[in-house]
């Protein structure tokens, strides 16, 4: 499946408390669904931030279906909300205190400004019903189930028709039945919508199910099982 081309090239290093680490990645793909795999402390989730311009890498360039996100040479970087990537954690960073329909609807808005209860109207409406959400939007994040809150985070994140979906390991903390149904919801998703992914996971059975094109980390390097195409 052909999506837009993602090129990649990082070279940041970490240091804290006397831990140092350095991120040399090198990577290209035109495939829809990439997988990025390995161990804890690979340097997975880092990739991450540095796509999404959470973090800035002291060299280093991005480049996504022919615009350039990041070029440090150039001194180029476009903050986050320009990249329009759309980005979901590991533990789905909703906001407390405000209704699932409220969640919903901060993708829609701009700024900082809590929606409104009422908040997206017609659109938030579909979300709610394509997710099958109607019957808790009125409840928080505490209120809900490890399944529905993934779903209010993956609906908040598509409402605001990002360019890409950028996931850090985000079947990690469910049970086993729960994550092969939000597996199949997740695939279901970005086929309809044809959206490039990445995907971040140290689980083979994400790399069977949704990886088009694979990138191996190991020790902050391209490691061999990698398959740039």
């Amino acid at each position: 499946m052909t999506a837009p081309q993602l090129t990649f090239a990082f070279r940041h290093v970490l240091q804290s408390a006397g831990r140092h680490f350095a991120l040399d990645i090198a990577f290209t793909t035109a495939r829809q669904r990439l997988v990025v795999f390995g161990p804890s402390g690979s340097g997975k989730s880092q990739t991450l931030r540095l796509l999404a311009g959470l973090v800035t890498p002291q060299q280093g360039r991005i480049r996504l279906a022919g615009r350039d996100w990041l070029d440090t040479e150039r001194g180029l970087n476009l903050p986050p909300e320009q990249r329009r990537a759309g980005l979901l954690f590991q533990d789905y960073a909703l906001f407390p205190h405000l209704t699932v329909r409220q969640n919903i609807a901060f993708g829609l808005t701009r700024g900082w400004r809590n929606p409104s209860p009422e908040a997206g109207g017609r659109e938030v409406d579909d979300w709610l019903q394509a997710f099958e959400l109607d019957e808790v939007a009125r409840q928080r994040p505490a209120d809900l189930s490890g399944g529905q809150r993934q779903r209010v985070a993956l609906a908040r994140t598509l409402a605001a028709r990002p360019s890409v979906l950028l996931l850090d390991e985000p079947f990690a903390a469910l049970d086993t039945l729960l994550r092969q149904k939000m597996r199949d919801e997740l695939d279901r998703w970005q086929q309809q919508l044809q959206l490039p992914m990445v995907l971040i996971s140290h689980d083979p059975e994400d790399v069977e199910r949704f990886a088009d094109a694979r990138l191996v980390l190991q020790q902050g390097q391209v490691a061999e099982g990698s398959d740039a195409s």
